[in-house]
């Protein structure tokens, strides 16, 4: 017996009980973005990076959960960014990727 089992990560979505979403969902280039995590382990290290979706990313800040897996911060979209692009941010813990997990989109406007 074989069993094939296909499955897809939606936008915000992760591949366990991590959750890392961005608001707001849309700005400018050079937008604050403030980024909340949840569902990680308790009083760890994480690594936020942040790339155009589909492209590397580049580690902006690092953070530690909270005694409840929790974490906050805030992340700036850069001036390189293009209108109309989608950007994530990804959180890494303790520097494992095999463990990213991926925020909702963010989309970039045109305009200050």
């Amino acid at each position: 017996i074989q069993v094939n089992v296909t499955w897809s990560l939606q936008d915000g979505q992760s591949a366990g009980n991590q959750l890392v979403t961005v608001t707001p969902v849309s700005g400018a280039t050079g937008s604050t973005v403030e980024v909340a995590g949840e569902g990680f382990d308790p009083n760890t290290e994480i690594d936020l990076g942040i790339g155009s979706w589909g492209s590397e990313y580049s580690v902006v800040e690092t953070v530690t959960t909270d005694d409840g897996g929790r974490f906050q911060a805030e992340v700036r979209i850069p001036e390189s960014a293009d209108p109309n692009d989608r950007w994530v941010v990804v959180a890494v813990p303790e520097g494992d990727t095999r463990r990213k997990v991926y925020s909702n989109y963010f989309n970039v406007t045109a305009g200050q």
